[in-house]
């Protein structure tokens, strides 16, 4: 979840034209540790402070005046859209065990 809340700030800040800097995208992940309920719970509030954020710029009449919102905006979508999907994956493999990891791996039946 950091690694998407860090995304999103980092992906308005360039849409937006600011100063990104040297972003360190393995840090996130390398540093990356299970956290207590009480963290998790201000993880979720920053990942929904971020949302509204992101949905407070691209309401924003003037952000669709910016050079690079259009691809900014769809790498955004698909990017989020993916780490989100690996955590529904993830939640279901948790939930029904390896059988669920198997058949959501790629693999189909034909018919």
């Amino acid at each position: 979840m950091r690694h998407v809340i860090l995304y999103l700030r980092v992906m308005q800040k360039d849409i937006r034209g600011e100063e990104v800097g040297k972003v360190d995208w393995r840090e996130i992940w390398e540093n990356d540790v299970p956290v207590s309920p009480a963290e998790w719970t201000k993880l979720l509030a920053e990942l929904r402070a971020e949302h509204a954020e992101l949905v407070r710029f691209m309401n924003d009449p003037a952000t669709w005046e910016r050079d690079g919102v259009i691809g900014g905006s769809m790498a955004i979508m698909a990017h989020t859209a993916y780490h989100l999907g690996a955590i529904r994956h993830g939640l279901l493999a948790i939930r029904y065990g390896g059988a669920v990891a198997k058949a959501g791996s790629g693999s189909q039946s034909k018919p």
